[in-house]
């Protein structure tokens, strides 16, 4: 819930999330689904330009660093703090796909 808080306060999207489950790391795990009304360069500069203003510094450097962060398909952000829910530190977990061929410009959030 705490993601979902995170990009729907990020951006004004006229979608509904949901559950769903996705492979990670080989095994179907628990996920949420949002679908945005946003090209996938869109989705991912938000939720980077979100990390930072929260504070997340990043040890790595250049355009689009964090793709270097992919794992399994998601980038992984480590020991991430909202200090607006809580001091506890976070692993957040995003995967950020076109929605299909047709619709391009749309994209499929996944969040673990």
């Amino acid at each position: 819930m705490l993601l979902i808080a995170l990009v729907i306060g990020v951006m004004a999207a006229r979608a509904q999330s949901s559950f769903t489950t996705i492979q990670y790391n080989q095994k179907m795990t628990p996920a949420l689904v949002l679908e945005l009304p946003n090209s996938t360069n869109d989705v991912e500069g938000t939720i980077l330009k979100k990390l930072e203003q929260i504070g997340y510094n990043p040890e790595t450097q250049g355009h689009l660093f964090w793709k270097k962060n992919k794992t399994d398909g998601f980038y992984v952000f480590t020991n991430v703090t909202l200090p607006q829910v809580s001091d506890q530190k976070l692993d957040m977990y995003f995967k950020v796909v076109p929605k299909n061929k047709e619709e391009i410009t749309n994209s499929t959030l996944y969040m673990l």
